[in-house]
């Protein structure tokens, strides 16, 4: 078996072509050029949150239904287990968030074990519901200001304030 020094002898003429071709055709595909092992779409095409790699489907040129932006990945550590999350936007759905929990339950009590894995879901769902409704109702309050409060600016604007007499000034 022979083996070739690529440091002495260059690269192979066939490998050389290859890694030429496969740049240009990554290059096109991405319509920029790209370095490194990474592959990044053109900024313009993701909002900021999104993670602007192979999790993120959505490509300039091809719009499905399985087309959307997706956010890093987040875990969090809880003292019960783990959750991650990621924030997801489809192209043809409403934007969510998708989260998984793994939640330790009893090792010592079968029965606590199984009333933990019973009850676990509709607490959860329970305080998701009940967070998003607040969540709701405060964004509808802070629009409400907002409105009242240039609706005032508005009303003030276009009320001429009466001139002071000239002694006064």
């Amino acid at each position: 078996m022979t083996i070739i020094d690529h440091d002495t002898y260059g690269e192979p003429p066939v490998a050389g072509l290859l890694s030429r071709t496969y740049q240009k055709t990554r290059d096109a595909l991405a319509g920029t050029p790209v370095t490194g092992w990474r592959w990044r779409r053109p900024t313009d095409v993701c909002p900021g949150w999104c993670a602007k790699d192979h999790t993120c489907t959505v490509r300039p040129d091809i719009r499905g239904p399985m087309s959307e932006h997706r956010s890093p990945i987040t875990t969090f550590r809880p003292e019960y287990g783990s959750m991650t999350c990621t924030r997801v936007a489809s192209l043809t759905g409403p934007p969510r968030v998708e989260m998984r929990i793994q939640v330790r339950v009893s090792d010592t009590s079968e029965r606590l074990a199984l009333a933990q894995s019973v009850y676990l879901p509709i607490v959860v769902d329970r305080s998701v519901r009940a967070l998003l409704a607040e969540l709701e109702l405060a964004s509808r309050v802070r629009a409400m200001e907002f409105r009242h409060r240039r609706e005032m600016e508005e009303l003030l604007a276009s009320h001429s304030r009466p001139a002071l007499p000239r002694s006064w000034a």
